[in-house]
């Protein structure tokens, strides 16, 4: 039977996650929001896009959630950024393999020749007497029915063989309707690989094209709340915000119980931060906005059991700090004050007074 390359299975529609910490050109532990969109592993993954992606073998999954990877299978191994887009896309790897296995198989099979047939007893005398001399099972070629048993003494049945090639129709056929999905035109099961792969990366132009788009878009605080609330699920939010003409945050983030995290927006003209964060409950870490023009920060913080402590922000214009820590029970108020936090501000914590009282 011959002997096929490995082949990696896909993933319907091809969905992307992103990297939750920076990989560095080295580096052989990745660290993503959603693990599950590789499939089966070992499976192979694209980072970035276009010409600057590398993809990489995603060999298996570590307890602490990391995944163990095998680095530049295609592109170079280079530093990848927090927040970079990875998914499991039909690769140029996927192709080549596929197309080697396929010629490998083509290249293996035996044709019938016009007119032959051993029914017919064609063969010569010569033939038949060198036939009578081979001992029996001699150099025997066992036909198989399975795309797995190996050995040189084995050949693939007929049967296998279209089953083989119908897996490749198969594939195809996901591939075609995965980019379809992705406003791929003039793609089907009947396309050529080529042609597939061509698709595959008109998928990823278009992608970048609308990341694009949506930040173009999202420069108001209604279209950046809507979007906040429609994705209150998601853990770290990615730094793909145009905030520079946003002046009101209030409640931008309200109720967003799984974030832990978010980018350091553009706040140079928000005046009103009020409730931004209320009840972010899985809230640990908070960048130095810049506050230079806020005035309102009621209720900032509130309820944000998991944070220990916030940068010193500038509160030069802030007016309005009612509940700003409220219910902030974690708060490390003697860090807070290390900081330089004005008692203004602290004595909106949960247990200002136990600690004053020390």
């Amino acid at each position: 039977m011959t002997n096929l390359n490995k082949m990696y299975d896909g993933v319907p529609n091809s969905p992307d996650t992103f990297l939750t910490s920076p990989l560095a050109s080295g580096g052989n532990i990745m660290y993503v929001a959603d693990s599950s969109v590789f499939g089966t592993l070992p499976n192979l993954a694209v980072l970035g896009s276009e010409a600057n992606a590398e993809t990489v073998l995603v060999k298996s999954k570590r307890s602490d959630g990391g995944l163990e990877v095998q680095r530049a299978i295609e592109g170079l191994a280079k530093k990848w950024d927090k927040t970079t887009v990875v998914a499991r896309n039909f690769t140029n790897y996927d192709y080549r393999i596929l197309k080697e296995n396929i010629e490998l198989l083509n290249n293996n099979k035996v044709d019938k020749a016009t007119g032959k047939g051993l029914s017919t007893k064609d063969y010569t005398a010569a033939e038949q007497t060198k036939l009578k001399g081979i001992e029996e099972n001699a150099n025997k070629t066992e036909i198989i029915n399975d795309l797995i048993t190996g050995g040189i003494a084995k050949a693939l049945s007929a049967e296998q063989g279209k089953v083989l090639f119908q897996y490749a129709n198969e594939g195809k056929e996901k591939i075609a309707n995965a980019l379809i999905g992705k406003g791929v035109r003039n793609v089907s099961k009947d396309s050529s690989f080529s042609d597939l792969a061509k698709g595959v990366d008109k998928a990823a132009s278009n992608y970048v094209r609308k990341l694009s788009e949506y930040k173009i878009k999202l420069q108001n605080e209604e279209d950046l709340k809507t979007f906040i609330q429609n994705n209150k699920g998601v853990t770290i939010l990615p730094n793909m915000f145009n905030t520079s003409n946003v002046t009101n945050m209030r409640a931008m983030f309200k109720d967003c119980t799984s974030l832990t995290e978010v980018p350091l927006f553009n706040t140079s003209n928000v005046t009103n931060m009020s409730g931004m964060f209320y009840g972010c409950t899985s809230l640990t870490e908070v960048p130095l906005f810049n506050t230079s023009n806020v005035t309102n920060m009621n209720s900032m913080f509130r309820d944000c059991t998991s944070l220990t402590e916030v940068p010193l922000f500038n509160t030069f214009n802030v007016t309005s700090m009612n509940s700003m820590f409220g219910g902030c029970t974690n708060l490390n108020l003697d860090r807070m004050k290390e900081i330089g936090w004005e008692n203004r501000f602290l004595e909106t914590a949960p247990h200002y007074q136990e600690w004053k009282n020390k």
